[in-house]
C-alpha cells in the first residue's frame, strides 16, 4: 500500500505597511502620530542642522527605509541632514507580500533671521551699533512683516 506523506503548506505573506510607532528627534510630530495617518510637519530651530527618525512596524516582517536607506524596526536612522526651509523625509514600509505605504514628514528648519532658537521668532530684534562717537536718533520699528 503507497501512503501520499507529502504536504503542500501555504504561508500568505503578511500585507501590514503599517507603523506603530514614529518619532523623530529633536522635534515633535505634528498630528501627534497615528498609524491611520501618514503626513506630519514638524519645525525645528535653526540650529538644528539634522534630526534621526526612528519608525516602528506593525509587523516585524516588515521593511523600512528612511529617505531610501534601510533602518530597523524601533531603531534611530543615521542623521538626516536639515537645510534651512522645507525638507521632506519620506519613510517607506515594505510587507513581506511587497505592498509599500509612504509616511512623509516635512520638517521646517527656521532661518538663522528668525532668532537661531534662543529667541521667539516673534521677539524683536532691537540691536544697535553704538561703537561710534555721534549721537543719532534711533527708531525702533517692532511690526512684524
Amino acid at each position: 500500500m503507497d501512503l501520499d506523506t507529502s504536504h503542500n503548506f501555504t504561508t500568505a505573506l503578511s500585507s501590514d505597511t503599517t507603523l506603530s510607532g514614529l518619532v523623530i528627534s529633536p522635534g515633535t510630530l505634528n498630528p501627534a502620530f497615528d498609524s491611520n495617518n501618514t503626513t506630519y510637519t514638524a519645525s525645528v530651530a535653526n540650529s538644528v542642522s539634522s534630526l534621526t527618525v526612528t519608525p516602528t512596524a506593525s509587523d516585524p516582517n516588515a521593511t523600512i527605509t528612511v529617505n531610501g536607506t534601510p533602518v530597523s524596526s524601533g531603531m534611530a536612522s543615521t542623521p538626516v541632514n536639515l537645510a534651512v526651509g522645507n525638507n521632506i523625509i519620506t519613510i517607506v514600509v515594505t510587507a513581506q507580500n511587497g505592498n509599500t505605504e509612504t509616511y512623509t514628514i516635512t520638517v521646517t528648519r527656521a532661518s538663522s533671521s528668525s532668532g537661531g532658537g534662543d529667541r521667539s521668532p516673534t521677539q524683536p530684534d532691537y540691536r544697535a551699533d553704538v561703537s561710534g562717537s555721534q549721537k543719532l536718533p534711533v527708531t525702533i520699528n517692532s511690526s512684524k512683516e
